[in-house]
């Protein structure tokens, strides 16, 4: 249910801003949600799944302000479409390529509520 995005590519880097009409998310789900935006919006051949992530000291699912973290994903074994492949069952592509990526989440109240998801990657 995305309701504007917006996306651009630089020198291996992809940043993207994503709307979402959702409840407030835990950082587990905000992880998996940018794992998945970033699958998405690159069109790689092979999908990416989460390595790591590093959480604020004190995450806020109900934040107004942009809440930034540290996450990194790998390339895997799968192909196909982000929105039906089960990430979590792909292995890692063996020297499959790292991303080292900011993630960032804002809550936005009002109606409908809306979390604003961003990914911003690197290649390592």
């Amino acid at each position: 249910m995305v309701q504007c995005w917006f996306s651009f590519l630089l020198f291996g880097t992809v940043s993207t801003i994503v709307y979402r009409k959702s409840p407030p998310l835990g950082f587990k789900e905000v992880s998996a949600l940018l794992v998945q935006q970033y699958n998405i919006e690159s069109r790689t051949t092979f999908l990416f799944r989460l390595e790591s992530a590093k959480p604020r000291r004190q995450w806020d699912p109900l934040s107004s302000k942009l809440q930034g973290f540290s996450l990194k994903i790998k390339e895997t074994v799968c192909k196909g479409d982000p929105d039906t492949v089960d990430i979590n069952k792909c292995a890692f592509k063996p020297n499959g390529v790292t991303k080292s990526c900011q993630g960032g989440y804002q809550y936005r109240a009002g109606l409908p509520k809306k979390v604003m998801t961003m990914i911003l990657c690197k290649t390592k």
